[in-house]
């Protein structure tokens, strides 16, 4: 097996949908790099500004990396002093001395092109780096799902989310009907499952079924179909 499958192979055998958990794979490695290798790259530091930086949750696993090892704050500190420094710069041209003022209005508001440009050109790093990851892993198990070792692997494993099911629905559909009938038939069962649960959850919280125990799959029927309908995006 190829270094390639092998995060998807090991994913298969842990909790959560797999995709979703290479996807952290990627995005944690990514960051770690980041932050105690490429903090002074010339082509991170253009990419963070073309993003204004990370996404809130992104950030969030930054710092978390960051307090993890004594003074490892100094990386995110040097890329958010760069932020700050070329946004000020940019909120500070808006009324740039000398410019061209507005046609009609007060001539110190900035036209709505101009705030426009404030904006993000690209979308947070991490969040690139994971979804590259989720498109190219979700390639590699339709391709790898007609052989017989990773059905298996598949079937004992939690499934795909809602998002990951989709995208894999799409491709297969392009890529090997047979994988999609497989992939089809499999989400069925686990929707019917997951109803079944959520239904039979409702049911015994009547009073007139208020004896009938409450199985394990039913009691966390709630918190497995907020994970599935979502996606298992959160740390580890």
């Amino acid at each position: 097996m190829g270094l390639a499958t092998l995060d998807l192979w090991e994913s298969l055998s842990r909790p959560g949908c797999p995709i979703c958990r290479v996807r952290r794979n990627s995005e944690r490695r990514y960051a770690v790099n980041l932050l105690w290798e490429n903090v002074n790259d010339p082509g991170v530091r253009a990419r963070l500004l073309a993003s204004n930086g990370f996404c809130g949750p992104h950030a969030g696993l930054l710092l978390h990396l960051a307090d993890r090892e004594l003074g490892s704050r100094l990386g995110l500190a040097i890329i958010y002093e760069h932020l700050a420094r070329d946004l000020s710069r940019r909120v500070g041209e808006l009324l740039k001395p000398g410019g061209r003022g507005r046609v009609f209005g007060p001539a110190r508001i900035p036209s709505v092109r101009q705030l426009r440009g404030l904006l993000p050109a690209e979308e947070c790093p991490v969040c690139a780096v994971g979804r590259e990851a989720a498109d190219r892993n979700l390639w590699f198990l339709v391709e790898r799902l007609p052989a017989a070792d990773w059905r298996q692997a598949w079937q004992a494993s939690d499934g795909l989310c809602r998002p990951h099911l989709l995208g894999a629905l799409g491709m297969a559909a392009r890529a090997n009907p047979e994988v999609f009938d497989f992939l089809w038939q499999d989400a069925l069962g686990r929707l019917e499952a997951l109803r079944h649960n959520l239904a039979e959850f409702i049911r015994k919280q009547s009073w007139t079924h208020r004896d009938e125990p409450v199985s394990a799959a039913e009691a966390g029927a709630v918190e497995a179909a907020i994970r599935f309908f979502t996606g298992d995006g959160g740390p580890e």
